[in-house]
């Protein structure tokens, strides 16, 4: 999990560090909704996260009405975005409708495909060569938009907490099973793809997936656009679990206390020494349900050195506040 300090822990060597704090133009275009076509090289990527952030947007979006919207069967566009069923050429006219794709987008789309589709060294390079063409001086950014992803989604670290449960079967079912209603279908989807493209998920030889990762975090102290949306949003899934969750199965704890600025530091420490020592102790055994552990300390009043800032000075004071004596006359005008 992110964190200025987070992360996702088991008893194992592996560690995978994301590099959120980076990611700027990542960044502002995820956080319009409008992922950009000329970031990806895998055309299905695309077509998930803009499913994504569409019903984000409209929530009542659904694959149906997308599929009614390009004229194609809603069983052939799930198939699509399962990849049960390749994408083709054929494709790119309705898909193009349906993302109101520029003339250049649907062109770039094209290519992806092409890509895609290379059966051999000579058309995979010709595709990555029209690539570079339709998008010259430009790198194709699919794994920093997936590190965006992955620190400001809390399904993430959800579906990785999953795969240590005791009744994990290995399968993509089973995420979708465990966390609906809180995310939808589509959203496991690509999360499932984006983890499996960063190398957090992984495929025994029998099919089964597991947790290729077993720590997944990001430096300390280190403020993003990602690391901001990720504590915001696990902080509205809070909310809602004081509401609907049994006292029994939650624990909320809160106090306001005065603290000197000299001792935040050591009051940070002490906040990762304890879920560092939380992580090992719930690590001795599988889990039968995942939790997510929210450590929070701020501040709530206004700091002394941001409120001498705000001060001002005498003479731009109002007039109920009076530093010289007033005349006769002036008296009288106030009066």
């Amino acid at each position: 999990m992110p964190s200025e300090a987070s992360g996702y822990n088991r008893n194992h060597p592996g560690k995978y560090l994301l590099r959120g704090a980076k990611l700027t133009d990542i960044t502002h275009r995820m956080k319009q909704g409008s992922p950009s076509i000329y970031d990806y090289q895998d055309p299905r990527r695309f077509l998930l996260d803009w499913l994504v952030a569409r019903q984000a947007t409209e929530p009542g979006f659904s694959v149906r009405k997308w599929a009614k919207k390009m004229a194609l069967s809603h069983a052939l566009l799930v198939m699509l975005l399962q990849g049960k069923r390749g994408l083709r050429l054929k494709h790119v006219p309705a898909l193009s409708l349906g993302m109101d794709l520029t003339p250049a987008e649907k062109t770039y789309l094209q290519a992806l495909i092409e890509l895609a589709e290379a059966k051999s060294i000579e058309a995979e390079t010709l595709a990555r060569n029209w690539i570079r063409e339709l998008n010259p001086g430009a790198q194709v950014r699919t794994r920093e938009i997936d590190e965006f992803e992955m620190i400001s989604s809390w399904i993430h670290f959800a579906i990785l907490a999953l795969c240590q449960t005791e009744d994990f079967d290995g399968t993509r079912t089973y995420f979708k099973k465990r966390l609906e209603p809180r995310a939808t279908a589509v959203e496991v989807r690509a999360a499932v793809s984006r983890l499996f493209s960063l190398g957090l998920l992984g495929t025994l030889p029998n099919g089964k997936i597991f947790a290729a990762q077993s720590q997944v975090s990001t430096k300390n102290d280190r403020a993003s656009a990602a690391v901001r949306k990720y504590h915001s949003d696990v902080s509205q899934l809070a909310s809602q679990a004081v509401q609907e969750q049994d006292v029994l199965e939650r624990e909320f704890q809160s106090l306001a206390i005065a603290v000197h600025r000299d001792q935040i530091p050591m009051v940070k420490e002490m906040i990762r020494k304890f879920r560092s020592q939380l992580v090992e102790a719930l690590s001795e055994r599988k889990g039968t349900d995942v939790y997510n552990v929210n450590l929070q300390f701020f501040r709530l009043t206004e700091s002394p050195v941001e409120i001498a800032k705000r001060e001002p000075r005498s003479e731009d004071e109002g007039a109920d506040t009076v530093s010289h004596p007033l005349s006769q006359e002036e008296s009288h005008v106030l009066a």
